[in-house]
């Protein structure tokens, strides 16, 4: 991928999740994708999630649980050797700020194999910060069946 897909390709993944539109951001993942997030673990027990079939349900009980959600775009790093893009960008969950990583790998032909997310500080407001920690927190662990 040139630098511009790459731009490209991270824009309209952010548009797909405040579209909250699974459907456009699967068909660009693997069958056998592999996705870890310490939110991931909430909802289902496990960090790890494996398989396409596995992070759309994810994906479907985290958007379920999580109005409203806005994404907004920082900035990207990308590897072209390793095929690594790093999608940096603030998450606005129900009036709450926190900055996120993904760290997303492609396959050669561009389809994400393997993704990593990774949530912390925003704009030095740590009060922020925690309340988001604490609702995901809530929100996903209630989702999971946790008393």
């Amino acid at each position: 991928m040139q630098r511009e897909d790459i731009a490209r390709w991270a824009q309209e993944w952010i548009d797909w999740w405040n579209d909250r539109d699974i459907d456009a951001m699967l068909a660009h993942y693997r069958e056998d994708v592999r996705f870890e997030s310490p939110i991931a673990e909430l909802v289902t027990g496990s960090a790890l999630v494996e398989g396409k079939t596995a992070l759309r349900t994810y994906w479907q009980r985290a958007l379920e649980r999580i109005r409203p959600a806005q994404f907004v775009l920082e900035r990207t790093i990308y590897d072209p050797d390793t095929r690594e893009l790093a999608i940096v960008y603030v998450a606005e969950l129900d009036g709450r700020r926190t900055r996120v990583c993904e760290l997303i790998a492609f396959d050669a032909a561009g389809r994400v194999i393997r993704s990593d997310a990774w949530y912390g500080a925003c704009s030095h407001d740590r009060a922020a910060t925690d309340a988001v920690a604490a609702f995901l927190a809530a929100a996903l662990h209630d989702e999971a069946g946790g008393t």
